[in-house]
Order: C-alpha cells, then sequence, then structure tokens
C-alpha cells in the first residue's frame, strides 16, 4: 500500500503554527533595530504601534473569516507580523512613557501583563471553544484591537529625537538566521 501524498491534518496544524512563528520571530528584530532611527519624527512610535495593533487586528479579523487551511496559514502570517512589530516597538513605548527613575517598574509592569495575558490565555480560549466555534477564538480580538487603536492613539507618548543609525544588514542576517531555523533548514 503506497502512503498517501496529501499532506495530513496534523501538518497542516503544523504550518499554521510554523507560519505565525516566522512571521513573529524576524519582525522584531528589524523593527527594534530600527526603533530607535524610526523614532525621530515626532509621534512616529504611536503611529507605528496603532498601525501594528491594526495590522494584528486585520489579521484576527482575516482568521475568524479564512474558510480553508490556505487562507488561515495566511491570515497568521499577518497576524503574526502585527504582533511581532508590537512586541519590537513596545520597548521603546515602555522608555517614553515612564521617566528614567521609575523605568524597571514600567518594564516589569509590562512584563507582568504579558506574562499574565499567556498563563490565562489557554484558559480563556477552552472557554471560547466551549461555547462556540474555533473562529470565534480570533474574531474575539477583533473588538479588543479596535478599542486598542483608538486608546492607543489618544494615550500613547510623543517620541524624542534620535541619531542612531540602523544597522540594516545585521538585522536581515538576524531574519534570515531566524527564518531558517524556524522553517528547519
Amino acid at each position: 500500500v503506497r502512503p498517501s501524498t496529501r499532506p495530513s491534518h496534523a501538518s497542516a496544524a503544523a504550518r499554521s503554527v510554523s507560519g505565525i512563528r516566522m512571521a513573529n520571530s524576524s519582525p522584531p528584530i528589524r523593527a527594534r533595530a530600527s526603533s530607535s532611527r524610526q523614532e525621530a519624527r515626532r509621534n512616529f512610535a504611536t503611529w507605528i504601534s496603532t498601525t501594528l495593533l491594526a495590522l494584528f487586528t486585520l489579521g484576527s479579523l482575516a482568521c475568524a473569516l479564512s474558510d480553508s487551511l490556505a487562507t488561515l496559514v495566511a491570515a497568521r502570517v499577518v497576524q503574526g507580523l502585527g504582533a511581532a512589530g508590537i512586541m519590537a516597538v513596545n520597548p521603546a513605548l515602555v522608555r517614553f512613557t515612564y521617566p528614567q527613575m521609575s523605568l524597571g517598574h514600567g518594564v516589569g509592569l509590562n512584563a507582568l501583563v504579558v506574562s499574565v495575558a499567556g498563563a490565562i490565555g489557554p484558559t480563556v480560549a477552552s472557554g471560547i471553544l466551549a461555547i462556540g466555534p474555533w473562529q470565534w477564538l480570533f474574531a474575539v480580538n477583533v473588538p479588543i484591537g479596535l478599542a486598542n487603536i483608538v486608546f492607543a492613539s489618544r494615550v500613547l507618548p510623543w517620541s524624542t529625537l534620535s541619531d542612531k543609525a540602523v544597522d540594516w544588514h545585521s538585522a536581515a542576517l538576524s531574519a534570515l538566521a531566524f527564518g531558517l531555523f524556524f522553517i528547519g533548514a
């Protein structure tokens, strides 16, 4: 009996997870490297944060509306790019939000929020799946994302000028290395 050449559901699910991991791994390196330089424009950190949040929210909406595995994987990549960018710009926002003396406190609060969200995520997801279809896992991000876009555009701080240049060569090599690592090359 010849084995099937059609991929199994498990390998398809693995591609979905790999897609978001690859999309999530390299942009933080590039964005973090460029965030100091990009902060040279007034309010750029706020603009980029809300734009990335919108990208994540649109990716979540696309995931909720996906009708095939291919569109789900593509939407997860978009969602991962938005999430990666948000994670990359977050340290700059913490730096601009808290005064120098309270910077450690700001970093600690940021880590607490990220950790708690990661810890309660599976419980919330199981509750959502207990009452609705899997698409709701992604649809729940849409109103939260929209509320955060409005909130962020009103309260995030203005950035200051920076004269640091971006090392695009190193950022590209890091992105390539992480991308190859995640695809197993």
